[in-house]
């Protein structure tokens, strides 16, 4: 099971972002790997997933490196919005 869990990590890590990289406070795998794991967690509303983001901020952080913390939940709606 853990070995399907670091696949998932990596794959997610391979995500490419094609936003300008002087505007982008939140890189776009640590979002994809946020909503993946908040939505694993049954967080199907934009507060809930910002919720459990900053619950398991720590754990999240063995993963991600977080640099400007978690997204809001207004950042995260406009971020698959668009």
């Amino acid at each position: 099971m853990i070995e399907n869990f670091i696949s998932i990590i990596k794959l997610i890590n391979k995500i490419e972002d094609p936003r300008q990289k002087k505007k982008v406070k939140y890189l776009i795998n640590e979002v994809v790997g946020m909503f993946l794991f908040a939505s694993l967690e049954n967080a199907n509303e934009w507060t809930a997933i910002e919720l459990f983001c900053e619950y398991y901020e720590a754990c999240l952080k063995l993963y991600f490196h977080l640099k400007n913390g978690i997204p809001s939940h207004k950042f995260s709606r406009l971020f698959f919005n668009t």
